[in-house]
């Protein structure tokens, strides 16, 4: 192989690593809400990964981190990742974060709930998937987290297909009616606190 030859692959496999990298780069969409004065948080931010090759979204993995935590990050993970390329699911990373601690995740009045709805119907509108407005959803939750995502499955009990919970301080309480057939799992450690 000459030099021209070498020179040619080499330019041939930059521009096939660059259509890769911006076709994995157009499965991952952000949207920055700002704040929810409602629940007194300063940021919320959302991103999405959807699994190249998918057509079809069939549910949406919802990751919630813990106080104040950006769980944007953890749409990246290979194992996520994994699960959702199986399965046919879009992973959704929230962030709230910088403002009060309680009243985010206690939400009584859903705002922080509805606030992942519109982010889904946003992010929908920017991917092209117009199916993640509705698509169900499994949440995952740790800590503050756990609990919000608690409260959407009160808040929206048919579109949620599973919750775990990490280190929920509340979990499923005896409000949860119309939660009953969400499949939930609820790790409880030996070292865990009685609330």
């Amino acid at each position: 192989m000459d030099w021209k030859q070498r020179e040619i692959g080499l330019l041939l496999g930059l521009v096939l690593f660059s259509a890769g990298a911006l076709q994995a780069e157009d499965s991952i969409y952000d949207w920055d809400v700002g704040a929810l004065p409602d629940v007194k948080l300063k940021v919320v931010r959302y991103r999405i990964w959807i699994p190249d090759g998918v057509r079809n979204i069939r549910g949406v993995l919802v990751l919630i981190p813990g106080t104040h935590g950006d769980g944007r990050r953890l749409i990246s993970d290979p194992m996520w990742q994994e699960v959702a390329k199986k399965h046919q699911l879009g992973i959704l990373g929230c962030q709230f974060s910088e403002g009060e601690i309680a009243p985010y995740q206690d939400d009584k009045k859903f705002a922080t709930c509805r606030s992942i709805e519109k982010a889904l119907v946003k992010l929908a509108e920017l991917s092209g998937h117009a199916e993640l407005s509705r698509a169900p959803v499994a949440l995952w939750g740790h800590s503050a987290g756990s609990n919000l995502s608690a409260r959407f499955c009160r808040y929206a009990p048919r579109r949620v297909m599973a919750f775990a919970s990490c280190k929920g301080t509340r979990g499923p309480t005896r409000d949860s009616r119309g939660t009953e057939e969400i499949p939930m799992l609820v790790a409880i450690g030996a070292r865990d606190q009685p609330v």
